[in-house]
């Protein structure tokens, strides 16, 4: 991964503070494991959050049951100032992902989650944060249809407009 040097501005914004606490010690232990840097930043509401953005954070994990200002408010209010931060929602109902589709959400991080479910997550999260998220591109055969990456391709020719 291409951000091994780099700073990763993380912001957690969770009201219980032992499921802040885990997703704390997630974040740690992907640290050490990936070797890169993280600075961690915890928020308990969404008001908190809105109120202090600047737009320099890379991803916003953030819970949708706040007590002050939910966090899908918040995260709209967040897309009027940043288009580009990788937003996280962690909730233990799963009908909101249909709403985190207006604020662009990435992800959504269900309650309980194991460490291995985390990574997979964080993992998305920093390829679109490094803008390596794959894109694949569909060829049709006569026989098959073939994904191929598009950071794999080098030429296209077509001999036949079918």
């Amino acid at each position: 991964m291409s951000r091994q040097k780099d700073l990763l501005k993380v912001a957690i914004v969770e009201d219980d503070n032992s499921y802040a606490e885990i997703l704390y010690d997630y974040l740690k232990k992907y640290e050490q494991e990936n070797e890169i840097k993280l600075e961690i930043t915890r928020y308990e509401d969404g008001a908190d959050i809105v109120e202090e953005y600047h737009g320099d954070f890379h991803i916003i994990i953030m819970d949708i049951e706040l007590k002050f200002m939910d966090g899908m408010t918040a995260a709209r209010e967040i897309r009027k100032l940043d288009k580009k931060v990788i937003l996280m929602f962690i909730t233990s109902i799963a009908t909101y992902a249909i709403e985190g589709y207006e604020v662009d959400a990435l992800d959504y991080i269900l309650k309980p989650l194991s460490y291995n479910m985390f990574e997979q997550k964080l993992n998305r999260a920093l390829l679109r944060v490094d803008g390596q998220e794959e894109h694949y591109f569909l060829i049709q055969t006569s026989e098959e249809t073939l994904r191929i990456k598009v950071t794999e391709i080098h030429y296209i020719e077509s001999h036949s407009h079918i």
